[in-house]
């Protein structure tokens, strides 16, 4: 390699990590559309993965990762607004008392010898904090591992394919050695959140694809030398299609 490849490469991988910084922030603001506008591919093909599945292609990408995120949010404002009227029920509000960050660390970055693609893992220490209707706070730690694949537009770095595996969530103030499930009583009172939960769009592709039962295997697989992108290798949907 060149001294001109590698400071290419290593520009490379400073752009990568800024479009990831990116997301950070997008994601903690929940401006999940301006994310897909400004550091998403403009391919049809972009996907999100997590462990229930992917969502495959920009209309459901925007449907699933944007506009279901300000459904979730105007009903959350709506039910805060019922308990108190003094609350405006506007796009400002929006995440009203929420608080979440998830961090990244510990980054892997591998650019493709062709310079078409890339791919990169961080680990995620994250907090997501909400506020209740009656003014209450539910808080949660989260631990998860990302892996996503980057391709380069028009000379700028983009998120293709985007993976996140969950090791674990779990209530904030509790000991996570005690914690177990809590069955729903037969007659409870509908719970407004689950249904908002429920009409979310449905992975593309259904399938189990990372558990923390499994422990720390080697998928998805860590960010290795490679020549050029294959389905083999890669962080989407196309690998198990």
């Amino acid at each position: 390699m060149t001294d001109y490849e590698a400071l290419s490469r290593a520009y490379d991988i400073y752009q990568i990590k800024n479009v990831m910084g990116h997301h950070a922030y997008h994601h903690a603001l929940g401006t999940h559309r301006q994310e897909l506008d400004e550091i998403w591919s403009a391919r049809e093909d972009i996907s999100w993965g997590n462990n229930m599945g992917f969502w495959v292609g920009r209309d459901t990408m925007y449907a699933y990762y944007a506009d279901a995120k300000a459904v979730q949010d105007e009903a959350t404002l709506k039910l805060m607004a019922k308990a108190n009227p003094k609350i405006e029920v506007r796009p400002e509000n929006f995440q009203m008392g929420a608080l979440l960050m998830h961090s990244l660390t510990t980054p892997l970055i591998q650019v493709a010898d062709d310079g078409k693609t890339a791919q990169g893992m961080w680990y995620s220490l994250g907090q997501v904090t909400n506020a209740g209707p009656d003014g209450s706070a539910s808080g949660s730690w989260m631990h998860e591992r990302y892996a996503v694949d980057f391709i380069k537009e028009d000379d700028a770095w983009k998120i293709w394919h985007f993976f996140v595996g969950t090791d674990l969530g779990c209530t904030a103030g509790e000991p996570y050695a005690e914690r177990k499930p809590q069955p729903r009583p037969e007659n409870a009172e509908p719970d407004p959140m689950m249904e908002i939960m429920a009409a979310l769009p449905k992975p593309t592709i259904a399938m189990e694809l990372y558990h923390c039962k499994y422990g720390w295997h080697n998928e998805p697989h860590f960010p290795r030398p490679y020549a050029t992108h294959t389905a083999e290798l890669s962080y989407g949907p196309e690998k198990y299609m």
